[in-house]
């Protein structure tokens, strides 16, 4: 997880991302940012998440912690 953040920035199109910055604030944050973030998770950590499991999540952090809490069940 330790690359997450900058992996995450590059999906968004930005030079850095934090954990407590809000999804809503990004513009990359659409359809493809979403689609970009599930193969990223699945690539990078071995993790399958779906659209349901990104609604609600509102910061960069909900989003790591979605990923490492899966990996932690697996």
């Amino acid at each position: 997880m330790e690359n997450f953040y900058e992996e995450f920035a590059e999906i968004l199109e930005v030079p850095e991302v934090n954990r407590e910055d809000a999804l809503d604030d990004y513009e990359g944050w659409d359809s493809l940012g979403l689609l970009s973030t599930q193969i990223m998770a699945e690539e990078s950590y071995g993790v399958k998440i779906g659209n349901d499991d990104l609604k609600g999540l509102t910061t960069v952090g909900d989003i790591a912690d979605l990923i490492q809490s899966r990996r932690k069940a697996e």
